[in-house]
């Protein structure tokens, strides 16, 4: 008997601490990857960050009732986008012009060079800032079984890293 109590105790506290690693706020970054991977699902076969228009024979994916709740993740996130994109736009407005080059001193074109890849290290590491800071946005989970994730005919074959993208949002 005892030993059917630490087995249940050691399966809850094990549940709980799953949990709690999904209790942790996405930061942006995940929120986009999440976003991208949404919109992947549009239709079948359709790669994660396509932007291309879908076919007009395109097969959908059978989604069922989670389809709603794909729109509504898709609506709540796409302003994340935007607002990152937002963020550096205006970061990259207030760096310093490039330098001229000066086709008289073929040095100047080394110091342009070096001017620019500052510049666009300032711009990754301003990004990297961005996309670190958590997400205000918590998208609601969908449930693997509403997936249907497989390869059957009444499954969906969604591409591995659309389905690496969505991961946080699936409860298994």
């Amino acid at each position: 008997m005892k030993c059917l109590a630490i087995i249940g105790l050691a399966t809850a506290l094990t549940s709980i601490s799953a949990h709690a690693e999904d209790a942790k706020p996405l930061t942006i970054e995940q929120c986009i990857n999440i976003l991208g991977g949404l919109n992947s699902l549009s239709y079948a076969g359709q790669q994660l960050n396509d932007a291309s228009k879908p076919p007009a024979d395109a097969k959908q994916y059978k989604l069922g009732p989670a389809r709603m709740t794909v729109a509504l993740n898709i609506s709540a996130l796409s302003p994340v986008l935007t607002a990152a994109r937002t963020a550096q736009g205006g970061f990259l407005r207030e760096l310093p012009p490039l330098p001229e080059a000066d086709a008289k001193n073929p040095s100047s074109a080394a110091a342009r060079d070096d001017a620019a890849a500052a510049l666009n290290k300032k711009a990754a590491e301003n990004w990297q800032i961005i996309i670190g800071k958590p997400c205000n946005v918590t998208p609601a989970h969908l449930r693997a079984s509403e997936l249907k994730i497989g390869d059957g005919p009444d499954e969906n074959a969604f591409p591995v890293p659309v389905l690496g993208a969505i991961w946080p949002i699936v409860d298994r």
